[in-house]
């Protein structure tokens, strides 16, 4: 504390006198020690233990996701995912009829619908609650194959096939993007998928093929197991090849 310059009035003499004084306040004010606050156990714990309550929330949801991903026990349907520059290739084996087809991002000037820089001409159309296992390569440099909101990402790598499994949950429409710097046009590489019911993936998967009744297809799809038809025209055609 600075000094403070005080005057007093002396009774005494009925005179006014100036007394100059240094003071430095109260010894006690000094001596006191602060609050101490460096330290709260209640605090530290409710710190320490909330993250982890946290971490244990999102965790829990994610086990069962990472072990379908890796699940290959029971596939129920087979697609090749090809990266090329600058686009993506689909190939959809079946018993005799093989479905391939590019899938190329719509201009901003030929857009009609859909979103800006993430709409393509040809989707990749999925049935929903079904087993799904991707081949995924690339013919020319370095891709990745991701869509965040189905919680997949693989990279396509040129002269090695990777796999993953894909287990969608609802009809939608979900969009992805290549997640690996693949060249100028990398940022133009988008992914859609949409998800829909057996029979219409049944009739798009038919769309453009001759050789099969479709009406017939269909009420047989109707009428038998699901799993058993698709085993039939994707993992029992994928098999027969690798074998």
């Amino acid at each position: 504390m600075s000094p403070k310059l005080i005057f007093r009035n002396s009774n005494s003499n009925k005179n006014f006198t100036c007394i100059k004084e240094l003071t430095y306040g109260n010894e006690k004010e000094f001596s006191a020690l602060p609050k101490q606050i460096q330290h709260n156990t209640l605090l530290e714990i409710i710190w320490t233990l909330l993250p982890c309550v946290i971490l244990l929330l999102i965790a829990i949801p994610s086990f069962s996701l990472l072990y379908a991903i890796e699940d290959f026990n029971i596939i129920e349907s087979t697609i090749k995912v090809i990266g090329n520059q600058w686009y993506w290739s689909y190939e959809i084996p079946g018993n005799g009829f093989e479905k391939i087809f590019d899938s190329v991002m719509i201009s901003e000037i030929d857009l009609e619908y859909g979103l800006r820089l993430l709409e393509v001409d040809n989707r990749l159309v999925l049935p929903i609650e079904k087993q799904i296992r991707l081949f995924i390569t690339s013919t020319d440099v370095l891709h990745s194959w991701a869509i965040p909101s189905l919680g997949i990402k693989m990279d396509a790598c040129p002269g090695r096939l990777n796999q993953v499994a894909l287990w969608i949950n609802r009809r939608g429409v979900y969009y992805g993007q290549c997640s690996e710097i693949c060249g100028i046009n990398h940022s133009f590489m988008p992914i859609v998928v949409q998800a829909v019911d057996d029979i219409t993936f049944l009739e798009w998967f038919l769309n453009g093929s001759e050789s099969f009744n479709k009406t017939e297809l269909i009420e047989t799809w109707k009428e038998n197991s699901l799993r058993t038809l698709l085993e039939e025209w994707t993992c029992g055609t994928i098999t027969s090849r690798s074998n």
